[in-house]
């Protein structure tokens, strides 16, 4: 696991963070956060947990991503 760290004055990447899609909701697709080996985290332990996005995030009429990674950034 990735702990987050902030550097001051600097635009700093924090984490990668790993998720697959969980399930489709009626306007969003929700995916879980998993470890390195692709376990799903748990929510007490999860840096972001459950992530909610948007179906129009995506092109109409493609299939979802499985498996996508969200970068944490620390902006100055």
């Amino acid at each position: 696991m990735t702990t987050l760290k902030v550097v001051k004055g600097t635009a700093t990447k924090l984490a990668q963070i790993p998720f697959v899609l969980e399930r489709e909701t009626k306007g969003a697709l929700r995916y879980q956060e998993v470890d390195d080996a692709g376990r799903p985290v748990e929510q007490a332990w999860a840096k972001i947990g459950t992530l909610y996005i948007r179906k129009t995030a995506f092109e109409r009429g493609q299939t979802p991503p499985q498996r996508l990674a969200v970068t944490v950034e620390a902006l100055p």
